[in-house]
């Protein structure tokens, strides 16, 4: 049996409830070996121990300087591309769940929209013509799915105004928020696809003239 360090008598030993292993002085006073333990470490044990949570609490300090110094820089290129799309002068999109989470100033404008009435209110589905949607929404998925990692294509769409405007798409698959979203550049080619008619119909005019003339 072991023995007291402070007055030699023998210590008889006995585990309580908890599991804790408890000694019964010789005045049936009941000392818990384990807090005991707990309480008379020597110098080297506390230094020890100190030692180790000063180095627990560096490695807190550096993960939270490393976290600080990640969000700043995402922050920074978040800043940079809003930045630079605000000023576009093609219109950029952000798309996920089938609902726009960014346009930019000129994508709003092409469709006749304020920023604030697009995102987060309204999708893709919106500003395409009835007909067309289903190229769309296909070509949405394709991204969404990883089976193209970028697409390039035509639709048309339908203005606040319920005007019908033709539009060039360029578009690929992206992350955000941590989750799969489609991100891409959107044009307004009605003039440009009514000047290439227009030569076009000249051209057929001018052939049709010449055929005549033989």
């Amino acid at each position: 049996s072991p023995v007291c360090d402070y007055c030699d008598f023998t210590l008889f030993l006995s585990v309580n409830e908890k599991n804790d292993f408890m000694a019964r002085h010789y005045d049936n006073f009941w000392l818990n070996v384990n807090k005991m333990k707990d309480k008379y470490k020597t110098k080297e044990q506390l230094i020890n121990e100190l030692a180790e949570m000063r180095r627990r609490i560096a490695e807190l300090e550096k993960s939270e300087t490393e976290h600080k110094q990640a969000e700043e820089a995402l922050r920074e290129s978040e800043n940079k591309f809003r930045s630079l799309a605000e000023k576009s002068l093609v219109g950029i999109y952000l798309i996920q769940d089938e609902i726009f989470r960014y346009v930019n100033p000129k994508l709003a404008e092409i469709f006749g929209y304020r920023v604030e009435e697009l995102i987060g209110k309204r999708g893709p589905r919106d500003l395409t013509l009835q007909e067309d949607w289903p190229v769309v929404e296909k070509a949405l998925r394709r991204r969404i799915s990883r089976r193209v990692k970028s697409i390039h294509y035509n639709f048309r769409g339908i203005t606040k105004n319920k005007e019908i405007i033709h539009v060039e798409v360029y578009g690929s698959r992206t992350i955000y928020q941590g989750r799969p979203a489609v991100i891409g550049t959107l044009s307004d080619i009605t003039e440009r696809r009514r000047i290439v008619q227009d030569i076009l119909k000249a051209f057929a005019e001018k052939m049709s003239s010449l055929k005549q003339g033989f």
